[in-house]
């Protein structure tokens, strides 16, 4: 099958934008837990899955290098928006301003929501995409829907291995922690398998819409050539 070299393709840039918007809009909602009966979860855990879908997508649309540069621009979004944000709010402010507690509230973790929640995505998602499009491979490029789902959750996993427990370690106890950890993972789980479907015809309209050729799923993409523009051995 035939590559294709489009890199800068409508569905690409959409499927871009979309993704580091989800991504600031779940990073944002961190410190707001919320509560279901007796589980405890983050409040971008419903929009924050929707970024391994994206790359999903785009590893499966646009190939394995694209996924990868998707997933390392979401990365330096977050870099910028943390300590940016963190910066600006040192800057002077009248007295008596409403509400200046909230954005002192939002951006005084800043570096700590770069560092756990930056690093956890970005190894969770790059692993992600390395086993969807490894498997991809593997079956001849079927399967999508289970494809995605298996390998978003283990990319959901590392994620929550890295950055809730760095998190939220001082602000839950130990069994909230778990609680917390337990139905994440689950809710995150739920969203994905919904969205799975959607995602695969989604794919089809891209392919479709855009001309585009599968990409040549006889060779395997470089797992570990992380910031390398190779795509594949």
């Amino acid at each position: 099958m035939l590559k294709n070299s489009n890199n800068s393709s409508p569905g690409l840039m959409i499927c871009t934008m979309l993704s580091v918007s989800f991504l600031c809009l779940a990073m944002i909602l961190t410190y707001r837990v919320i509560s279901f009966g007796f589980f405890l979860a983050p409040g971008g855990v419903l929009v924050f899955p929707l970024t391994y879908i994206f790359a999903d997508i785009v590893a499966e649309t646009y190939g394995y290098r694209n996924a990868k540069l998707l997933i390392l621009g979401n990365y330096f979004c977050i870099v910028a928006f943390n300590i940016v944000g963190y910066l600006l709010i040192q800057l002077p402010v009248p007295p008596n301003v409403l509400y200046e507690e909230i954005f002192d509230y939002l951006f005084a973790h800043a570096f700590t929501v770069t560092f756990a929640y930056g690093l956890g995505f970005l190894f969770g998602d790059l692993i992600n995409a390395y086993v969807i499009s490894k498997w991809q491979t593997l079956v001849k490029g079927k399967y999508f829907v289970m494809r995605s789902v298996g390998s978003s959750i283990i990319g959901l996993i590392i994620f929550n291995v890295v950055a809730s427990i760095t998190i939220y370690s001082s602000q839950l106890s130990l069994g909230q922690l778990a609680r917390q950890f337990l139905t994440t993972i689950t809710i995150k789980a739920v969203v994905i398998i919904l969205l799975a479907y959607p995602a695969y015809l989604v794919v089809i309209l891209l392919r479709k819409s855009e001309k585009l050729q599968p990409y040549d799923i006889t060779q395997e993409p470089d797992a570990f050539s992380v910031f390398s523009y190779k795509e594949l051995d």
